[in-house]
């Protein structure tokens, strides 16, 4: 019993310090965008995405390498998707990446594959938190995948992530459908992949996420 009291007490302090860690690295993001320096510091986004997957990844997980091995698989999977939808137009509309995320395959940046597996975890942690359910869980964090990415929307152009070669420059409905569809599919196969899967580290990374968006849609 004491063994497992104080193990519970290194987790906690564990994702208190994870907890802290994401909301230093947003903070220290948002100060460099809204700096002179603003086209370097955007340049740094692929390694601020790879700290940020270190540090939501729960400590001593049961899952052990099955979870790793599904995030490689959802960002394997993701990645070829929007090489496709890079390149034909048909699955988001059209659109083309721009030079923050890093180097690109195809005209899409290989840490794109990254990204969809981070958000993908988080949205999972944050909704297994209350639903067991894998068909409830999925859909709930597929709509907080595809409100992130709607929140994202007008700042990312203006950080280099994406643009839009519509008419109107903007989303359309078939990027949220698409978004949907696809955050709907890798949330499903997490839950049907990991236990207890719930952390609030998750919870406050995507948190933290809409919050820093919000604030770059008021100030640039």
């Amino acid at each position: 019993m004491e063994h497992a009291e104080k193990n519970t007490r290194i987790t906690l302090q564990d994702e208190h310090l994870s907890i802290l860690a994401i909301i230093v690295l947003h903070a220290g993001a948002l100060t460099g965008i809204l700096s002179p320096w603003v086209d370097r510091f955007v340049l740094l986004t692929p390694f601020h995405l790879c700290f940020s997957v270190l540090l939501v990844l729960k400590r001593n997980d049961e899952n052990g390498n099955r979870l790793y091995s599904s995030l490689l698989q959802i960002a394997f999977v993701s990645f070829f998707i929007e090489i496709i939808g890079v390149n034909s137009n048909w699955i988001y509309g059209k659109f083309a990446f721009g030079a923050s995320f890093g180097p690109k395959i195809l005209g899409t940046p290989a840490m794109i594959g990254i990204v969809w597996a981070l958000f993908t975890l988080t949205a999972c942690q944050a909704t297994g938190l209350v639903v067991k359910n894998k068909w409830v869980g999925a859909t709930i964090a597929a709509v907080l995948i595809t409100a992130l990415n709607w929140i994202m929307e007008p700042i990312a152009p203006k950080l280099g992530f994406w643009h839009w070669n519509e008419t109107s420059h903007e989303a359309g409905l078939h990027d949220y459908i698409g978004c949907f569809i696809q955050g709907w599919l890798f949330s499903y196969y997490l839950f049907g992949r990991i236990k207890n899967i719930g952390n609030l580290v998750g919870l406050s990374f995507l948190l933290t996420q809409a919050i820093f968006f919000v604030l770059l849609r008021n100030m640039i």
